[in-house]
């Protein structure tokens, strides 16, 4: 198994960059998230912040879209 190290400042951008990407116009069943999440079951070694990534970066998006009655 590859265990990659993965700086601080890298998981801050990327969770930015994927709360950005769902505010952009996109296919349907085209989700980012998703993707990220696979990336980071593969790639970040702690699960914990394997698990913390995806939901973090559709939190914030979620703050940025406005949260409705159908979040939870």
């Amino acid at each position: 198994m590859i265990h990659n190290r993965i700086q601080p400042i890298y998981l801050v951008a990327i969770v930015l960059l994927l709360a950005l990407s769902r505010l952009l116009p996109h296919p349907p069943n085209a989700v980012p998230i998703a993707a990220m999440a696979l990336f980071a079951g593969a790639f970040i070694a702690n699960r914990w912040l394997a698990y913390t990534v995806p939901i973090a970066a559709m939190l914030i998006s979620d703050w940025l879209i406005g949260f409705h009655s159908t979040v939870l």
